[in-house]
């Protein structure tokens, strides 16, 4: 990025290159390597297929809590590994507290949507997320642990 450097001044390179300090991403580089080898190896077709089933699942799972509301598109085909709601009576924030003491990982609040958030007339949300390295047996786990937050909050 230096072209010279004196005691009291220095030249930049022209740009792109004066943006380029310090020493490449290397490892960085090789890592998304080798994630994108052991992506092309399960298939990506393989992946989509089993996070859509998962979702389905999801779906069945949490559909079933009295007073959980899902958001967006209940075709698992036309949304991504996530799934956000609400649990009536539970603050998002609330709730991924107690879902945390079970060892359940969930987001709450905006994620980036306040106008999405706006349109549903909600202040926030929880989100769980699945992925190819997710279970069938975790989604149990999740759901129990929401049912046992209903219990903590008495709704």
């Amino acid at each position: 990025m230096i072209r010279e450097v004196f005691l009291r001044e220095s030249s930049f390179k022209d740009v792109p290159y004066k943006f380029e300090a310090g020493t490449p991403s290397i490892a960085q580089v090789i890592g998304l390597g080798a994630a994108v080898d052991y992506l092309s190896e399960l298939g990506i077709e393989n992946i989509r297929r089993y996070e859509e089933g998962l979702l389905e699942y999801a779906f069945k799972k949490l559909e079933a809590i009295p007073g959980l509301t899902i958001y967006g598109p209940r075709n698992s085909g036309d949304r991504g590994g996530v799934i956000a709601f609400n649990v009536a009576g539970i603050h998002p924030h609330d709730l991924a507290t107690v879902l945390d003491q079970d060892g359940v990982a969930i987001r709450s609040g905006n994620h980036c949507a306040m106008p999405l958030h706006a349109h549903f007339k909600i202040n926030a949300s929880a989100r769980a997320s699945f992925a190819f390295y997710n279970t069938a047996a975790e989604v149990d786990v999740l759901t129990e642990s929401i049912e046992g937050a209903k219990k903590v909050f008495k709704v």
